[in-house]
């Protein structure tokens, strides 16, 4: 099974490996979930770039974004822990909007898939970008784990997920917008409303809706997510 805990391995210092011009990027706020991952990844002799997700504040692409090439991909984890997966989110979604190049996306998640696709399609607005985007749970065992990061399976694109799981269920969930997204994520780092509104501009009446319709989408699509304090914003 697939955990933080097990992800980390404790080899040596990171490195991006010698030779090879398209890394792979890992967006991940969780160090030790990282660190293992990029052990599965260069012991197959590929270039690695750790994008941190777990800074607290706003997200600067530039940096990564001058080693993207045609050949680059992204694996993105997405912790247990609602400020951590909203914060990774929102940086994976800017990194790929502001992209030249198509990158190909394996997710990490716990999520439901239809919940994760409709959330990213409000974040990127881009269908060709959505289609090269592939999702496994976390529970996946290691020894699948590290076939899957090479390989492109159709079966794992998140569209078809997320449509299977459309087919199955009884009521349709929607995904979080790009505002309430924001607001949420403003709020879980300790900002208040009337806080959010002096940096925002927008007014606290609508931040307030914002803050009520994305608490209530991210609850009901992982409610195993601990959203504690939320009735003192």
């Amino acid at each position: 099974m697939l955990t933080e805990s097990s992800l980390y391995t404790g080899k040596g210092k990171m490195h991006e490996g010698p030779g090879l011009s398209s890394p792979v990027f890992i967006f991940s706020g969780c160090f030790c979930a990282a660190q293992g991952l990029r052990s599965l990844l260069t012991a197959s002799g590929q270039r690695i770039i750790h994008v941190r997700t777990d800074g607290g504040g706003a997200f600067e692409p530039r940096g990564f974004l001058q080693h993207v090439t045609p050949g680059s991909r992204v694996v993105m984890y997405l912790p247990g822990e609602p400020q951590n997966m909203l914060a990774t989110l929102q940086a994976f979604s800017l990194f790929i909007r502001l992209s030249r190049h198509s990158l190909p996306t394996l997710i990490l998640s716990s999520c439901r898939p239809d919940w994760l696709y409709r959330t990213l399609g409000y974040q990127m607005g881009d269908l060709k970008t959505m289609s090269v985007l592939r999702a496994l749970p976390v529970s996946t065992s290691l020894p699948d784990l590290s076939l899957l990061l090479r390989t492109e399976g159709t079966p794992l694109l998140l569209v078809r997920q997320a449509r299977e799981m459309e087919r199955r269920s009884v009521s349709r969930v929607p995904g979080m917008t790009k505002r309430e997204l924001e607001t949420v994520l403003w709020l879980l780092r300790g900002e208040s409303i009337a806080e959010i509104s002096r940096h925002t501009g927008t007014s606290t009446k609508t931040l307030y809706t914002q803050r009520h319709s994305g608490l209530k989408k991210l609850q009901v699509a992982c409610p195993a997510l601990n959203i504690r304090h939320r009735h003192t914003w």
